[in-house]
């Protein structure tokens, strides 16, 4: 009976963790979007930008307390970090697993039609500018960021101050 009980309990767990595989049609059609979205120069310019955008970040909004040498040794950590993330996350690396997600999420009718719109002349340009995109829409983001930091402060202060009392 104990041996029912658990093996009903592994194909319920199993049924209920495992997303239906995507049938070889779908991957096709998936893998043909992919490289119509040109995902690797994507991925790979994508990279690129949040690097260069994160140095940038270190050098400008370094606290005003840091070195110079300490500043150059945060980058240089930060340029070593995105190289590892960089590397583990290359298109060679996650291509089936992007293809598999592509397969999963979309239904073949979906598929066609975003690798006709990728195929386009406006999804050209639109994969051709969006690595411009992400890199602004990050420096954006730090800006408000930046901005809102003296209350960002005041609510860590208050925090610690706060867990300092109920000592």
């Amino acid at each position: 009976m104990k041996k029912l009980l658990s093996l009903m309990f592994v194909v319920l767990f199993a049924g209920a963790t495992m997303a239906p595989a995507a049938s070889a049609e779908r991957r096709a059609l998936a893998e043909k979007l992919l490289d119509a979205m040109d995902m690797k120069l994507v991925i790979e310019n994508t990279f690129g930008s949040v690097k260069e955008s994160v140095a940038m970040q270190m050098a400008t909004q370094s606290p005003p307390s840091a070195s110079p040498k300490e500043i150059e040794a945060g980058t240089r950590t930060i340029s070593k970090m995105m190289d590892l993330m960089s590397e583990a996350m290359s298109w060679d690396k996650l291509k089936d697993d992007y293809i598999a997600l592509y397969a999963e999420t979309f239904n073949e009718e979906e598929l066609k039609a975003l690798t006709a719109f990728y195929s386009s002349e406006a999804g050209r340009a639109y994969t051709a500018k969006q690595p411009e995109l992400t890199r602004r829409s990050m420096e954006m983001s730090q800006r408000v960021i930046a901005k809102m930091m003296p209350q960002i402060q005041a609510i860590a202060e208050e925090t610690v101050a706060e867990d300092d009392s109920q000592k």
